[in-house]
């Protein structure tokens, strides 16, 4: 779902770029939308639904997990990003 209906075309094949590329890098893809919001300055805090334990640790594990410079650096290249996003 987006914005509580179908996602567009467009949108899920960024979606499908950026799961591509966090596969060539070994980067879970909740790992990358979790600490990308949280790189900005401009974010105090991101808040992810959970429904049990398991998924507060997961989580956890996510927005820790190492992800290189590179990773964000050719997101920006194939313009996935924008070019001045905080990373």
């Amino acid at each position: 779902m987006y914005f509580y209906s179908h996602a567009p075309h467009e949108v899920l094949e960024r979606a499908r770029r950026i799961k591509a590329i966090c596969d060539n890098f070994k980067v879970p893809l909740k790992a990358a939308a979790l600490q990308f919001g949280l790189l900005h300055p401009a974010v105090a805090s991101t808040i992810p639904g959970s429904r049990s334990v398991s998924e507060i640790k997961e989580n956890l594990q996510m927005i820790e997990y190492p992800i290189p410079c590179d990773f964000w650096s050719h997101l920006k290249r194939v313009k996935l990003i924008p070019e001045d996003a905080p990373t």
